[in-house]
C-alpha cells in the first residue's frame, strides 16, 4: 500500500473499493483502491427509489 494513503490524515476516512468481490461472502478481492466505477455504481445504486 502506498505510504499516502497510510500517513495523510485526509485519507484515512475513505472507505476502500476493490475491483472483485468473492461471490459468497462479499469480500474485497483484486485491486483495491478502485474509486472511479465502483464509487459511481454506488452512488447509482443510492439513487434508485426504495421500497
Amino acid at each position: 500500500m502506498e505510504a499516502r494513503f497510510v500517513d495523510d490524515p485526509h485519507w484515512q476516512e475513505l472507505m476502500w473499493f476493490h475491483e472483485y468481490f468473492h461471490g459468497d461472502t462479499g469480500q474485497g478481492l483484486g485491486a483495491d483502491h478502485q474509486t472511479g466505477w465502483t464509487a459511481l455504481v454506488t452512488r447509482l445504486i443510492e439513487q434508485l427509489p426504495s421500497k
